[in-house]
């Protein structure tokens, strides 16, 4: 049997592995659920924006989504936020 726990404090997961260990069950603490986020060279992405001026050139080049680009510079404040309504920009 396998116990999850997401945001218990320090003393509850010390009681719970220990109860864990005294009837043989295996303790597993996850971190979160979904997919893993990925660290991306903040850098790498800014240069090859400045360099090719284009979202889907940048993404191409590094081989990561055109959505993952269009993120971290927002981040960054490179891009601006833009209404998509009714074609304003």
């Amino acid at each position: 049997m396998k116990i999850y726990t997401v945001g218990a404090s320090e003393e509850e997961l010390a009681r719970l592995r220990e109860f864990c260990l005294k009837n043989g069950w295996d303790f597993v603490q996850a971190r979160r659920f979904g997919r893993p986020s990925r660290d991306y060279p903040v850098q790498k992405v800014l240069d090859a924006f400045r360099q090719h001026k284009n979202i889907r050139a940048t993404a191409r080049l590094l081989e990561i989504s055109p959505g993952t680009v269009q993120r971290i510079l927002k981040k960054q404040g490179v891009l601006q936020e833009r209404n998509r309504k009714h074609g304003a920009t």
